[in-house]
């Protein structure tokens, strides 16, 4: 399958899971990450497709910070993904 067009206002996002070489770089720094998320904290991902009426900062390949308002998400070519509404996504890393 590979492609996806998302309905318009709505963002297909890889979803993001911290890794275990991200986190022995980060106890390096002198930074402990958890292990579990943090409760309310927003979750990391790297937009794969992009609806019409989207945010133009918005852009295939960015990685973004969404809350997640449902937990459901599915598979495209065995990557994770989750649609959201433009509105759930509190800002792209720059």
């Amino acid at each position: 399958m590979g492609k996806i067009k998302p309905l318009p206002n709505r963002v297909i996002v890889e979803i993001v899971t911290r890794s275990d070489s991200r986190r022995d770089a980060a106890a390096l720094a002198g930074i402990m990450l958890p292990d579990a998320p943090i409760e309310g904290a927003p979750n990391e991902g790297i937009v794969f497709a992009v609806g019409d009426g989207v945010d133009p900062e918005i852009k295939v390949g960015s990685r973004v910070f969404y809350k997640e308002e449902t937990p459901k998400g599915f598979k495209i070519d065995d990557r994770p993904l989750l649609g959201l509404w433009d509105r759930q996504i509190l800002g792209v890393a720059s």
